[in-house]
């Protein structure tokens, strides 16, 4: 680049009209009642930082375990309305804990999102099979999440 195309540059008017950040989204979000709890289960601790900061910006509350015997307890003790749940994770892994919760009465009632980055198509079979209510295979979109959040919290009040 010359010096006057790099002047020409910087003569450039700049756009003033500033687009509003909500209009990337093709759907709009629905405001979670206050108190919605998402309990995001993963044993990365990037994932659940960057889950939570999401869920907390549209307003869940967010709680965080890094195993599946974490996220037993926790469920029991704090019943959340949604669970995010990882496929591979040491100790009880997200297929193990998501089988004894649907057995247990208190935590049967809860949608539970399994998320794997295995790209085979075995993780949502066995995730469906053992009581899993959807499977998303990652890395996901925002959008993604959000729709099958916003598909299984509100489709279970209305039902």
């Amino acid at each position: 680049m010359g010096i006057f195309s790099f002047l020409s540059f910087l003569r450039r008017k700049k756009s003033v009209e500033k687009k509003d950040p909500a209009d990337r989204r093709k759907n709009r979000r629905t405001t979670p009642p206050d108190g919605s709890k998402v309990l995001i289960v993963d044993d990365s601790k990037t994932v659940r930082q960057v889950l939570s900061k999401m869920l907390l910006q549209a307003g869940y509350e967010t709680i965080t375990a890094a195993d599946g015997k974490e996220a037993i307890i926790k469920a029991q003790k704090r019943i959340p309305d949604l669970i995010i749940m990882d496929v591979f994770m040491p100790g009880i892994n997200g297929f193990q804990a998501t089988r004894y919760l649907r057995k247990r009465q208190e935590t049967r009632h809860i949608p539970i999102i399994i998320i794997s980055a295995n790209p085979e198509g075995a993780d949502k079979l066995w995730g469906l099979k053992v009581g899993a209510d959807s499977f998303l295979a990652k890395p996901f979109s925002r959008g993604d999440l959000f729709g099958q959040i916003e598909k299984h919290l509100y489709e279970s009040k209305v039902a």
